[in-house]
């Protein structure tokens, strides 16, 4: 339903106030690149011109050869994404230079009397996602974006609404800034905590004030040694007597899996120590397989049904780990997936780091806080005994060397982790007292500073909001006042129609 307008408004097809053309082909082979000077916008600059208004530069430029068989787009087109999924995330432009324009782009190109910055404000009220073909590869025909209804202002007041429109965005702007400056520095924020944290300043003088109740790391050491020992042992019996009852029961059903066996790691070296940051004198750098099991999952065959289908076992993969707990879990395998492969069922508060996969996640590490499988390409890791009170503090450990552990990666084209470079990996060792009073302390601060990041992150939201209402009012000539001695928008068009009219019988002629 159309929204009334002053009376000096009208509205107009969009192909009645600007030319709307699209792009070119993207010309094929390095010849028509080496040596480019002309401009030539393909999508991926649209998404890094973000909200600015004008496009300046391009990533590629184009030569002499290539521009022979394209079109040039005069300096204030108006452009928008037409085909592919970037359609629907209602990216403008405008030219600041005369440039050549990729065919996913199309360019209303406004006539005299229209503002090119009045066509680009409309056209940023526009969601395209209600105009495109809803295909997989979404696209808006060129037919439908001339026919999108534009209000039509005098050609003064279109001036005057322009500039109050870039008046109340630059107010905007800056308190986006601001905020943006404040996300950037929450986030050295949190990095810094957590290295105060653990190069032992987060404690120092809580650790002074309780030194008589802090046992000493190499005691400690041996202790969870003994019992990672003591608990395989056990494991080990339990799983005979399992494999025995099965075998008397004719090998019906699954064989029992045995147990996790922990691995015997050599102590850091001195020229491993030589290359990590100091420790306060009562820590200790071990290796996080001295302290942990370490395991990983699979793949169940994709093609099995009876693997997945009606399928209540939680199977973490790599892309899950971008939060800090894992509570629920999107995909599942079924018992007999867990009987049947090499997957293990791992117990709540295992920590689980992401060995590769998709590039933002690869490293990370998060607590399951269910019990859950895990693909091949999710590391787990076990504390148990008196490890287990070592865990939150070796969390938020492995939280902040997230891009150290990415270094160590190894591989091509999408370098890995593996459980190797895990067990492998220095944590530092403290007392569990202090690891426990380091867990609450961390968690205490990093909350703080999540609720104020939440709380930039909602004015930032809010800013799109504001955008978004301030065009709604200049478009309903609600922005600035009427002048009674403005030239209706309905002699600006006619002007425009006369003109067309007069432009199309002398090529005619």
């Amino acid at each position: 339903m159309r929204e009334e307008l002053p009376k000096t408004w009208v509205y107009a097809r969009l192909d009645q106030i600007a030319d709307v053309i699209a792009g070119n082909p993207a010309p094929q082979g390095n010849e028509y690149f080496d040596e480019g000077k002309y401009n030539f916008v393909r999508v991926h600059d649209m998404g890094v011109n973000r909200n600015r208004t004008y496009i300046d530069k391009t990533r590629d430029l184009v030569n002499d050869k290539a521009v022979a068989k394209l079109r040039l787009f005069p300096s204030g087109s108006v452009l928008f994404t037409k085909s592919g999924a970037s359609t629907l995330l209602n990216q403008r432009a405008i030219l600041s230079k005369e440039s050549y324009i990729v065919s996913h782009i199309a360019a209303a190109i406004p006539v005299d009397g229209i503002e090119s910055k009045w066509v680009f404000y409309f056209l940023n009220l526009v969601d395209f996602a209600t105009l495109a073909h809803a295909t997989n590869m979404p696209s808006l025909p060129i037919s439908r974006a001339k026919s999108i209804e534009v209000p039509l202002a005098p050609e003064a007041e279109q001036r005057r609404i322009v500039s109050k429109i870039e008046e109340l965005f630059s107010e905007l702007d800056k308190g986006v800034e601001c905020l943006e400056k404040a996300q950037e520095q929450l986030k050295v924020l949190r990095q810094a905590v957590l290295k105060h944290t653990f190069e032992g300043k987060l404690t120092e003088r809580w650790r002074e004030e309780n030194k008589d109740k802090l046992e000493e790391p190499r005691k400690l050491l041996a202790r969870i040694k003994c019992q990672i020992e003591a608990r395989y042992k056990q494991q080990i019996k339990e799983w005979k007597i399992e494999v025995r009852k099965w075998k008397n029961s004719g090998k019906q059903g699954t064989k029992p899996k045995c147990p996790l066996k922990p691995k015997v790691l050599e102590p850091l070296s001195s020229a491993n120590l030589a290359n990590l940051p100091s420790l306060p004198f009562s820590w200790l750098w071990v290796r996080l397989g001295s302290i942990s099991l370490v395991g990983t999952g699979v793949t169940p065959l994709k093609s099995n049904l009876k693997y997945y289908s009606g399928g209540d076992v939680p199977w973490v993969t790599s892309g899950m780990l971008n939060e800090s707990y894992i509570r629920h879990c999107s995909n599942y395998v079924t018992d007999k997936a867990l009987n049947e492969t090499n997957l293990r069922l791992y117990p709540p508060h295992t920590l689980v780091v992401a060995l590769y996969g998709e590039g933002k996640t690869r490293g990370k590490c998060s607590e399951l806080l269910i019990h859950a499988t895990t693909n091949q390409a999710v590391a787990a890791i076990i504390q148990e005994g008196s490890a287990s009170g070592l865990r939150g503090f070796l969390k938020w450990f492995l939280t902040h060397n997230y891009e150290v552990m990415r270094l160590k990666s190894s591989g091509g084209v999408q370098p890995n982790l593996n459980l190797g470079i895990i067990e492998n990996t220095a944590v530092p060792l403290c007392s569990v007292t202090e690891a426990k009073e380091i867990e609450r302390r961390i968690e205490r601060q990093l909350s703080t500073l999540a609720y104020i990041e939440s709380v930039v992150e909602s004015e930032i939201r809010k800013s799109v909001i504001l955008r978004q209402s301030v065009l709604k009012q200049a478009f309903s000539g609600k922005l600035v006042a009427q002048q009674q001695n403005d030239e209706p928008a309905s002699v600006l068009l006619a002007r425009i129609h006369a003109a067309n009219n007069a432009g199309k019988q002398s090529t005619q002629v």
